[in-house]
């Protein structure tokens, strides 16, 4: 990915960020998962540890670095533990004041409900944040349930991609080209007039790590170890302003194990079929026999 000099003097708030900036890259481990209700309600379970991280070369972070602070402690945090999936990231700055920036507005499509056996983190961590490679991150950590869409008509041979589908809520595209602002517009933020992109972490950007109470999807299910990651856009029809937002799928491959079903369903009921066919050994007139037989 390309990035910014930082130490361009010639920097501005105007200048800071180019649309190489703006490529967020995704990084999702899943655990734990669970399939209990996907014939019922197409929904699965899952723990999910998901990463989303771009380059920040603000000045405020900066001038942060520069006068010896510990970027993490001037974050604002929320006032709820563990923060929200809305929060803001906001640091405090040399001066004390505050000062918001970019966070990439994730949302999770197909998520149905958060459950609370866990309780759900949202956090942003600047640990990882230095001159030559300003890179911030959002973390959220959590156990949902998401609706996915199954195919049964080969079962129980079929194949199934359970997918967790992300979107980032800054426009990609805009129906109008006149909506986009003009490059020298100071006050119009960057990442509005460039869009923002979702894309899997280079290299390994995901797994799959079951706990011991995902037995049963072992025993269902044959589970691909890798996460699958396809890029994709929002339809124009899902705005009202008809603008094309960026996407990522995230999803897993399982395969359903068809031996249970064969030598518990179909073969028994194939066995009890065939031997009816015995009942055309016995002469017409013997009622009773042919009677016992079926």
């Amino acid at each position: 990915m390309n990035h910014v000099d930082i130490s361009d003097p010639t920097l501005t708030s105007k200048n800071l960020l180019t649309p190489s900036c703006f490529e967020v890259e995704c990084k999702c481990v899943v655990q734990n998962l669970y399939t209990t209700h996907l014939l019922t309600n197409q929904t699965f379970e899952a723990y999910l540890k998901f990463e989303a991280r771009w380059r920040d070369p603000s000045p405020a972070l900066r001038d942060l670095h520069d006068a010896g602070f510990i970027l993490s402690d001037r974050i604002i945090a929320d006032a709820d533990e563990g923060g929200h999936e809305d929060a803001p990231c906001k640091v405090r700055k040399v001066d004390g004041k505050e000062e918001k920036l970019f966070e990439p507005r994730i949302v999770f499509r197909n998520l149905v409900e958060i459950k609370r056996g866990v309780s759900p983190k949202w956090w942003y961590d600047l640990k990882k944040w230095k001159r030559d490679d300003p890179v911030v991150a959002w973390n959220a950590l959590f156990i949902g349930v998401f609706h996915v869409q199954i195919d049964l008509f080969a079962f129980p041979f079929d194949e199934q991609m359970l997918t967790i589908d992300v979107q980032s809520g800054w426009e990609l595209k805009y129906h109008k080209k006149g909506q986009q602002k003009a490059d020298d517009d100071d006050d119009y933020l960057p990442w509005r007039r460039h869009g923002v992109n979702l894309r899997k972490k280079a290299g390994d950007g995901g797994m799959i790590s079951l706990g011991t109470t995902s037995s049963a999807v072992n025993n269902e299910y044959h589970l691909h170890e890798k996460l699958l990651f396809d890029r994709d856009e929002s339809s124009p029809n899902d705005s009202s302003m008809r603008n094309v937002y960026s996407r990522l799928l995230i999803s897993m491959h399982v395969q359903r194990k068809a031996s249970n079903y064969i030598w518990n369903i179909v073969f028994p009921s194939f066995m009890i079929s065939t031997s009816l066919l015995a009942s055309y050994g016995i002469p017409p007139d013997d009622f009773v026999g042919r009677l016992q037989v079926t």
